[in-house]
């Protein structure tokens, strides 16, 4: 789990489960599971968005016997929604994945360029982030269609 701009929070599935949410504090969150997976269930003080997409780039991808399919363009579209709505409004704001390493990375890539021209650092002595760029692309695309609140 890592912290961006004092408010920003990167973080796995198992860390989303057990971080020790403020009660005095407002949480917005972006829950990315793998389809067929259980949402979390978050504190009545967090505004959640959840859905659900493999960890893959393209279509043609197997797990399982089954064709995966990655984030939809829909799907994009509800995140970058969500952050425009809700990310300069909470005191904290946590994007989570599986592993907390690319889906999630993809989104507060996203969001850091957005918000802040700023990147992920990528690979540091702290963590590792190897960002969905699938996720990122769809991600940031609709976040430069909303204004920025400063």
């Amino acid at each position: 789990m890592n912290l961006f701009k004092d408010k920003l929070y990167i973080m796995s599935r198992r860390d989303a489960l057990y971080f020790k949410y403020d009660n005095r504090l407002t949480y917005g969150i972006v829950s990315i599971r793998t389809p067929f997976d259980k949402a979390i269930k978050f504190p009545e003080n967090c505004i959640v968005h959840s859905t659900a997409f493999y960890d893959i780039e393209k279509p043609t991808e197997l797990i399982n016997g089954h064709i995966t399919i990655p984030m939809k363009e829909k799907q994009g579209i509800e995140i970058a929604s969500f952050i425009g709505a809700f990310y300069d409004y909470v005191d904290k704001f946590v994007v989570h994945c599986d592993a907390g390493i690319s889906r999630s990375a993809g989104v507060v890539k996203a969001i850091l360029q957005w918000k802040y021209q700023e990147d992920l650092p990528l690979g540091d002595s702290s963590a590792y982030y190897a960002p969905n760029y699938h996720v990122y692309k769809i991600v940031k695309s609709w976040l430069d269609r909303l204004p920025i609140n400063t």
